[in-house]
């Protein structure tokens, strides 16, 4: 089975599973009424794994703002690499659209753009390292999903896609798979 096969079947199985999970939970006050967000994710940096950078982990940190209970502002820093190979750190601001903000799993979409810095090491090789800044835009699926009864800490699982444009490197599309968790919190 090839890399794209397993990658769709994978993003296939977690937006039918968000699915799933948005339509069978009963709805309590979780997202509504919030003022701020800040929470953590890992995972995998490259499903697709047939760009050049094989970003096998990525961690990202977030802080967002909600405007209302639907929009949410987001600043998002993270950071996705290969093992002794490359190194992707990234400056993201994104908007944040929740679904469903009253119950207590919030499905989400988001989009955003910032800016990116890919280091490339040569450990083992004869060619110097390679380093670049560039653009970088990201949009991604969602959900949170509220635990126990203080409507305060959520799983974050989230499905996105990140394109970088450098000069060195030039475009490259890595589709991330990330859990964590998140804090609501104000008002």
């Amino acid at each position: 089975m090839t890399h794209r096969l397993i990658t769709s079947r994978i993003t296939g199985f977690c937006i039918v599973a968000l699915l799933f999970a948005v339509l069978a939970v009963p709805a309590t006050a979780q997202t509504a009424g919030k003022t701020w967000e800040i929470g953590f994710n890992a995972g995998s940096g490259d499903l697709g794994g047939d760009d050049e950078l094989d970003l096998e982990r990525r961690f990202d940190g977030r802080v967002g703002y909600f405007l209302n209970d639907h929009v949410q502002l987001e600043l998002q820093l993270l950071r996705a690499d290969a093992i002794l190979d490359a190194e992707l750190l990234v400056g993201l601001g994104n908007v944040v659209v929740n679904f469903r903000p009253e119950s207590r799993v919030v499905p989400y979409v988001l989009a955003g753009g910032g800016i990116a810095r890919i280091e490339d090491f040569q450990i083992f090789g004869d060619e110097p390292d390679e380093e670049d800044d560039g653009t970088v835009f990201q949009v991604g699926v969602g959900t949170r999903i509220f635990l126990g009864d203080s409507d305060v800490i959520a799983l974050r699982l989230e499905v996105s896609n990140l394109w970088t444009d450098t000069d060195v490197f030039g475009s490259t599309q890595d589709t991330s798979l990330t859990a964590g968790m998140s804090w609501s919190f104000g008002r």
